[in-house]
């Protein structure tokens, strides 16, 4: 009875031991498959790198660049003699000539539309065609291009102080709003293409006033009209049925009703401003009893995210809604939305534009558009 009372613990005892055993085996694969792992995601990664830059520097044609935008398959140079198409790895796609006194750019989606201000003649671009080419008879104010393709043209007017007129991606018209006395200084268009939230300015016995549309292309009406009071309206943008308008004084939040959610007066002047595709606005102010410079990331609904001062001076700023990106007199300083710093690039005193795209910076400096890694 003993003996098989031993043989059992024996058993007992082995069969731990070769389970601690076993443990220790797989505890080992696990580590040495993790090592591996992180081994090559660090080679793939630093391909993948050197291959999105192996086309960089790019020499751009032209004596002066005008702008320079970010789209879904890359990003647009105008300059003062074409428009050029570029893929994120800084492969030209196409170029575009360009004959206008004022040309202009606005991108959305895949779509770029190439307006003269002043003039009269408009097209819409992808990086592989050209979609359209329209001649209008009024000359063009302010334009922009909806995902769907519509195109808004706001429009100089002998009857109204302008007016905003709709194409479909055919260049037939198919929506027109008069504004009799006040001016538009933004408007943005809904997700879908088929209305807009118009942002317009006026003057009262002598004081700004600034008042917000929304539109509905298909019924062809006004759906609401809210006074925001006394400021200047500079942009507008939609964010999940809230339009966030950027005045010189205030930041205004309007809900689909044209409701104000939020008004948030600044307490330092407004210097530069981004409207960011996820749901973020990025503003820089500078505080001039301190001599500083103060960066501040908001929501779409007008909450604070984070803030921080910056006592160089600051020439521009950009951000994808995932990094901001700062262009100092020497340097470019990569952030993320808690604007903690990533990563400085310095040498940077010649660079007159910058743009963030996915972990990346392009800036252009020179007549070359250059891209660095955000970390």
């Amino acid at each position: 009875m003993r003996e098989n009372l031993n043989i059992d613990t024996y058993r007992k005892k082995r069969r731990r031991k070769n389970f601690y055993k076993y443990c220790k085996y797989a505890i080992i694969a696990v580590l040495v498959l993790s090592f591996f792992a992180l081994i090559w995601n660090f080679f793939i990664n630093q391909r993948m790198c050197s291959q999105d830059t192996s086309n960089f520097p790019i020499s751009l044609s032209g004596d002066s660049v005008i702008d320079f935008q970010k789209n879904e398959t890359g990003f647009a140079v105008l300059t003062n003699k074409q428009l050029d198409f570029y893929s994120l790895s800084g492969i030209k796609l196409r170029t575009v000539n360009n004959t206008a006194t004022l040309p202009v750019i606005n991108s959305c989606g895949d779509k770029t539309l190439l307006y003269e201000q002043g003039g009269t003649g408009y097209s819409l671009e992808k990086g592989n065609s050209t979609i359209i080419k329209n001649t209008i008879e009024d000359k063009i104010i302010l334009g922009k291009v909806a995902k769907n393709g519509n195109v808004a043209l706001v429009t100089e007017d002998e009857k109204y102080a302008c007016s905003l007129v709709i194409y479909d991606s055919s260049s037939n018209q198919i929506f027109r709003w008069n504004s009799a006395e006040n001016i538009i200084t933004d408007f943005c268009f809904t997700d879908s293409g088929d209305g807009c939230v118009v942002a317009t300015m006026g003057a009262k016995d002598g004081v700004t006033k600034g008042t917000v549309y929304g539109l509905n292309f298909s019924n062809n009406k006004e759906m609401f009209k809210t006074v925001i009071g006394d400021c200047m309206p500079l942009a507008i943008k939609l964010d999940k049925g809230h339009a966030n308008i950027i005045c010189e004084n205030k930041l205004v939040v309007v809900d689909d009703k044209g409701s104000v959610l939020k008004e948030k007066l600044y307490v330092d002047k407004l210097l530069k401003y981004v409207l960011t595709q996820n749901n973020y606005i990025v503003m820089l102010f500078s505080d001039e009893s301190k001599s500083i410079a103060k960066l501040v990331v908001y929501d779409s609904l007008g909450e604070e995210v984070s803030q921080t001062e910056l006592k160089e001076k600051i020439r521009n700023i950009d951000s994808d809604g995932r990094n901001v990106v700062v262009l100092t007199d020497n340097s470019v300083v990569c952030c993320d939305m808690q604007l903690k710093i990533l990563n400085t690039i310095s040498n940077k005193q010649n660079v007159d534009r910058i743009i963030c795209i996915d972990s990346f910076v392009y800036d252009i400096s020179m007549g070359r558009v250059h891209k660095f890694a955000l970390q």
